[in-house]
C-alpha cells in the first residue's frame, strides 16, 4: 500500500503455469471478481516466467505483459 493510500501491489506465486491458470479460472468463477473490480482499478498486470499458452490466452484479454526469466534473473 502507498504512504497516501491511493495505490497496492498484489503479488501471487504459483509453482507453475498450470496453478496460475487455475487461479485465474477461480477467480474469473467467483461471485468476488465483480467486487474486486467495483472497488480497484488495475494499472499494471505483470506475469513473470514461464506460460503456456492457455495461460497467456486468459491473462492477454485483461491486457498483461509477459516476462520471461533471464540468465537465472527475475526481472521485475
Amino acid at each position: 500500500m502507498s504512504a497516501d493510500e491511493t495505490s497496492a501491489t498484489l503479488f501471487e506465486m504459483f509453482e507453475d503455469s498450470d496453478g496460475a491458470k487455475l487461479r485465474v479460472e477461480n477467480l474469473l468463477a467467483s461471485s468476488l471478481v465483480s467486487r474486486f473490480q467495483e472497488l480497484f482499478e488495475i494499472k499494471s498486470f505483470t506475469v513473470l516466467g514461464p506460460v503456456k499458452e492457455d495461460l497467456n490466452d486468459i491473462v492477454s484479454q485483461f491486457g498483461a505483459e509477459i516476462r520471461k526469466y533471464a540468465a537465472g534473473f527475475y526481472r521485475l
